[in-house]
């Protein structure tokens, strides 16, 4: 079938990062045989010099790319610096996205459904389009778009409109679904599909060496994601603090973000090896996940958690928080560890506890990656995905739309 893609969270040329889950998921649907097209609508921004780091990745975004065979355009909108203004953001990408589908139809590109990552504003710019070809929208769902948005009473409406227009809705985690029954109704037909690991591309990276200054004899503590508060990188450092210096770890963080300077801070005053990674390309992460023996993000909001599927994937035990996206694929002490939020003293007793047992800790990364190479792939994404895609097609004669 011919699926179009329409998401603001996509790579770029020139940024392989950001939204790569969803490139891999479009990879994985062709794997399958079927036909993808990607629009991600993209914030203008002029080329000036001076720009901060978010808005610079978007003013040398082409208008068209070709990445791993995928067709991806890159329509321009007009957006505000807030999310406060995600509202009016939404309508402009409305325009902006409905022009793009014309644009993708009159080239010869017919799709049979039309699946939005996330409902803000993807979802809702998609809603035009798919009335006036007649197309089914499938809406995705992943976590911030729940978990922010829905703090706005405007946000709330336009979202309830994509959920209402939506022939099929998916949620990332039953977590997130769970979260979003909160605020809205009508849920019980959404379904819920995982996300999943590249093995290929995981297989292939190479173990990285480890950083200068860190000590080959110790095991290698990692976390993975953005820094900021509600990760937790903050908790790990006050956990490795409580330890004996002599039995503390290798620390790496791999990522960047609002918080680096603070945690700077807290490193300088933590006497063991610490090192800052930085941002990376996907490729890289995997090699700095297969020399790591703990991957410890005991991050607060969590509705999924791509980081620790792929770390189990690599060998690794991971330690997310009770309660969170993890705790949906993480046996406690079977595939993984989880402790309670914000609890720096039970993450110093659990960290304790698999360093002074490697052999055990060992065991527990070779289960977590048994049970994700079985279970949490993009063959199995993609798999599920074409079922809902079907399911939407069949129900759509039915359907009308709300705008």
């Amino acid at each position: 079938m011919n699926v179009l893609i329409v998401s603001h969270l996509y790579p770029t040329p020139n940024d392989s990062v950001p939204g790569i889950f969803v490139h891999q998921q479009a990879q994985a649907l062709i794997e399958r045989g079927h036909t993808v097209r990607v629009i991600s609508p993209t914030p203008y921004v002029p080329n000036v010099p001076y720009l901060s780091n978010r808005w610079e990745r978007f003013s040398d975004t082409p208008s068209r790319a070709h990445i791993d065979g995928i067709d991806v355009s890159y329509p321009k909108y007009l957006s505000l610096p807030s999310r406060h203004t995600l509202p009016l953001i939404a309508k402009s990408v409305r325009h902006t996205v409905g022009t793009a589908i014309s644009d993708i139809v009159s080239g010869g590109f017919s799709p049979d459904v039309i699946n939005a990552h996330v409902p803000l504003p993807d979802g809702y710019a998609c809603i035009p389009s798919c009335q006036r070809l007649s197309v089914p929208l499938v809406t995705t769902v992943h976590g911030a778009s729940i978990q922010i948005s829905s703090e706005s009473r405007l946000c709330r409406r336009q979202i309830r409109t994509v959920l209402q227009s939506s022939e099929e809705i998916v949620f990332n985690s039953n977590v997130l679904l769970g979260k979003a029954n909160e605020h809205f109704t009508g849920l019980s037909r959404a379904k819920t599909i995982p996300n999943g690991v590249p093995l290929t591309e995981l297989d292939s990276a190479p173990v990285a060496k480890l950083p200068d200054r860190l000590d080959e004899n110790r095991m290698v503590v990692t976390s993975l994601g953005s820094l900021q508060s509600t990760k937790g990188q903050a908790d790990v450092f006050d956990a490795l603090q409580r330890l004996p210096t002599e039995s503390r770890p290798n620390y790496l963080l791999v990522g960047d973000g609002p918080r680096r300077e603070q945690l700077e801070q807290a490193a300088a005053n933590l006497d063991s090896p610490v090192r800052f990674v930085g941002t990376v390309p996907h490729e890289e992460v995997f090699s700095y996940l297969k020399a790591t023996d703990i991957m410890a993000l005991p991050s607060a909001e969590e509705a999924f958690g791509i980081a620790y599927i792929e770390a189990m994937a690599c060998d690794c035990a991971v330690v997310g928080c009770e309660g969170e996206g993890p705790s949906e694929f993480v046996e406690h002490r079977e595939t993984g560890y989880l402790v309670p939020p914000d609890d720096s003293k039970a993450l110093a007793g659990l960290l304790s506890e698999l360093l002074d047992n490697p052999a055990r800790t060992q065991q527990v990364a070779r289960n977590a990656s048994e049970y994700v190479r079985e279970n949490l792939t993009w063959a199995e994404n993609a798999r599920k995905n074409e079922e809902v895609y079907q399911s939407a097609i069949g129900r759509s004669s039915t359907r009308g739309y709300s705008t």
